[in-house]
């Protein structure tokens, strides 16, 4: 299990040098680049979580494997969560970081999907409509999902606002369950 407490402290670290330093975006796309380096390869995500490994061989696979890659304040912290043996928190102290920057950024992420490419128009309601809910700059990402048949569903955080007609339907299918369990009594 992923130890959130210690991914936020992780994070929060991370974040303030990242600030001292003008490194935040450098930064952000270096925590991107290897949680995706480490999230692609399971063999390499064991190796490093795995306890019979010696820290060592850790911390020099990262130097092959990132140097060239990464900010050397970033290699610092790889190599500090090598020896802390936290590098199964990459991913959640990624997360961390990102919601740290958006809102020191004034920033919020969304993602909507539609049934059907949105139009324009379409496209700036909502974000008006996530402006004023959350009271930030969205950034807004649009992904087809043709499985809603209609409408959109977004999530903003941890807030779900599904208004497409495949939620309608369950919706729907459920209270018709419910009053014909009504009518049977």
């Amino acid at each position: 299990m992923i130890d959130a407490k210690a991914a936020k402290r992780y994070s929060k670290a991370l974040f303030g040098l990242a600030q001292d330093n003008d490194l935040v975006e450098r930064i952000r796309t270096d925590l991107r680049t290897a949680a995706a380096i480490v999230a692609g390869t399971p063999d390499l995500a064991m190796f490093m979580v795995n306890p019979l490994v010696s820290d060592q061989a850790k911390e020099q696979l990262l130097a092959t494997g990132f140097a060239d890659a990464v900010s050397p304040e970033f290699m610092r912290f790889l190599r500090l969560l090598v020896r802390h043996d936290r590098c199964g928190l990459l991913s959640a102290v990624r997360e961390q970081f990102e919601l740290l920057a958006d809102e020191a950024a004034g920033v919020v992420r969304a993602r909507v999907e539609s049934a059907v490419p949105l139009t324009e128009p379409e496209k700036e309601r909502l974000a008006a409509a996530v402006r004023r809910r959350f009271g930030r700059e969205p950034i807004i990402e649009y992904v087809e999902a043709p499985e809603l048949i209609g409408g959109v569903r977004m999530r903003v955080w941890d807030t779900v606002i599904d208004d497409s007609l495949q939620a309608a339907l369950v919706r729907l299918r459920e209270q018709l369950r419910s009053k014909r369990l009504r009518a049977v009594r």
